[in-house]
């Protein structure tokens, strides 16, 4: 898909920012994929940079928050809207044998629905035979690298893993078309009684389509 093509299938312009990133330690540029050394050497690796509207979210994952905006002619897809990017990006998941049974995918409208409403974040399948195969796994890999944690803590950083891997692979799809971020929300389950709300999310994975980090003073 060429730019000019991939433009046309914006049926939105992207939300500039700002935008807040949460981090345990301050840098003066944008480094894609993040440096390993900021990584859990436990969790499945992430090639993007993840940025919030919501303070707590991004203080959730670092006590150091910063700002920073999309500049100009940054390519971002939002699957939220109907396009034909957004559905070209659906079907090449499902063509994934490792993420096909994922219920998000299952037609257009699942998919943008729940773009909407953030549930698109965690995986989830109706193939019990398939979720217990994959959390197996999951564990068994985690087992390898971490003999010590207790059969709770192998489920737990096991389903934390999914989640993430989950991610990576819309990620990488994005990715393959030319998009340089992706725009969608998160499910907010803490900070209300109320049925859960939907937080505005972004991952990047052009460096080159952020401007420098601002950092809150402390």
């Amino acid at each position: 898909m060429g730019e000019s093509k991939r433009k046309k299938q914006l049926h939105i312009q992207p939300d500039r920012g700002p935008w807040l990133h949460g981090t345990k330690t301050k840098f003066d540029t944008w480094t894609v994929p993040p440096p390993k050394k900021f990584e859990d050497p436990l969790a499945v690796a992430h090639s993007a940079v993840f940025f919030t509207k919501h303070h707590a979210f991004a203080a959730d994952v670092g006590h150091l928050i910063c700002t920073s905006y999309l500049n100009p002619d940054a390519l971002v897809l939002n699957p939220c809207v109907p396009s034909q990017a957004s559905d070209e990006l659906r079907m090449l998941l499902l063509k994934q044998m490792g993420v096909r049974e994922c219920y998000w995918l299952r037609d257009e409208i699942t998919w943008r629905h729940s773009w909407i409403t953030g549930d698109v974040m965690r995986f989830a399948s109706t193939n019990k035979r398939f979720n217990d195969t994959l959390l197996i796994s999951a564990m068994t890999q985690l087992k390898r690298i971490a003999p010590n944690l207790s059969p709770a803590q192998l489920s737990d950083r096991a389903g934390h893993n999914i989640t993430r891997g989950w991610i990576e692979e819309i990620i990488k799809a994005a990715r393959t078309f030319g998009f340089d971020a992706l725009q969608g929300h998160e499910i907010d389950r803490h900070t209300s009684a109320a049925p859960p709300l939907s937080r505005p999310w972004m991952a990047v994975f052009n460096s080159s389509c952020l401007t420098a980090p601002v950092w809150e003073s402390m």
